[in-house]
C-alpha cells in the first residue's frame, strides 16, 4: 500500500475492523486470548493490526481486555514452505 493511497488505507481499516470483530466474537464465546495471524495477512502491516487490535479490545468482554492480543506469525507467509520442507527431510 503506497502512503498516500487513502482508498487502500480504507480497505484495510475496514478489514482491520470486521477482523477485530470475528476475533471479538470468538474470544468472547471460546475464552481464547491470543490470536496467532500467519500467511499473507501477516504482511499487510500497522493499519490492519492497528486497527483489529483497537476493535478487538473494544468489543470484547471486559474481564478479557487485559489478557487478549493478536500476534504475528513468527513464519509469516512461508509457513507454508516451511512445513512441507519438513515433511521432506
Amino acid at each position: 500500500m503506497n502512503a498516500g493511497d487513502a482508498f487502500a488505507k480504507s480497505v484495510f481499516e475496514e478489514a482491520g475492523m470486521l477482523l477485530g470483530v470475528a476475533l471479538a466474537n470468538a474470544a468472547n464465546l471460546l475464552d481464547m486470548h491470543v490470536f496467532i495471524i500467519g500467511g499473507g495477512m501477516a504482511e499487510a502491516g500497522a493499519v490492519l493490526f492497528d486497527t483489529a487490535s483497537e476493535t478487538l479490545r473494544s468489543r470484547v468482554l471486559a474481564n478479557l481486555r487485559p489478557v487478549v492480543e493478536i500476534r504475528k506469525a513468527q513464519f509469516g507467509n512461508r509457513a507454508g514452505m516451511i512445513g512441507a520442507a519438513m515433511l521432506v527431510s
